[in-house]
């Protein structure tokens, strides 16, 4: 950033303030709008379009309103009206009038948050849940995985497994739970499998040592790819 007189600063590409030509305020942030339901994962959606933009800190509030006589004053105003309209093209219409006269971004966002969010364990309580009741039902093999693999990835945002983090550790603990959870979700995804799947969920099993549950994914689709 370059303050020239009376003139408004230069900024760098990476700065928050920063608007790129391409950027404008018509656009949604994320191809699905937000309709009051599954708030967490859009919100991880919207942070990552955040993010790429390096608009983040005009949302979560960590670069505030310069005070009144600054030279940054015109360009945050122009970057927060930007932002509250991306956020804005993001929901749904009924969920955009409920925030629509919001003066910022970080105002709006912080209202979603109260009205949507969950608290962790709440969060974790339903994954899990769910989780614990996946089945393949009549989901061929690939929507089944994807399905699982959506579960587990949640389940794992909101109740992620401690790490070792001394730098001292020779016992390789990391990797043991690494491979630990893979094998849990490997035998997960075993037994929501359809019968039809008997014979391959049996060889699976016995195999040493006990195979990856990407590598192995192939051999399933192999007799059957439909549930049944």
């Amino acid at each position: 950033m370059v303050v020239q007189g009376n003139r408004l600063p230069a900024m760098e590409p990476t700065d928050p303030l920063c608007i790129h030509p391409s950027d404008n305020p018509g656009i949604p942030l994320v191809s699905t709008l937000f309709n009051g339901e599954n708030f967490d994962n859009w919100k991880r959606s919207v942070v990552i379009a955040l993010s790429a933009k390096h608009k983040l800190a005009l949302v979560d509030g960590s670069y505030p309103e310069p005070g009144t006589g600054s030279p940054l004053l015109v360009l945050w105003e122009r970057n927060n009206a930007m932002v509250l309209s991306w956020l804005l093209n993001s929901l749904t219409e009924n969920i955009r009038n409920s925030v629509l006269y919001f003066e910022t971004a970080n105002e709006l966002w912080q209202d979603l948050e109260v009205r949507f969010g969950q608290s962790n364990k709440v969060r974790l309580f339903q994954v899990q849940k769910d989780v614990s009741c996946l089945s393949q039902g009549d989901m061929d093999i690939a929507n089944y995985y994807t399905k699982a693999k959506q579960l587990w990835d949640e389940s794992h945002a909101v109740g992620e497994i401690p790490k070792c983090t001394c730098a001292k550790c020779e016992c390789g603990v990391n990797g043991k739970l690494q491979t630990y959870t893979e094998e849990q979700m490997f035998i997960q995804f075993l037994m929501g499998l359809n019968s039809s799947y008997t014979a391959v969920r049996d060889h699976i099993l016995m195999m040493v040592p006990f195979p990856t549950l990407t590598r192995h994914i192939p051999c399933l689709f192999k007799n059957n790819n439909k549930g049944g």
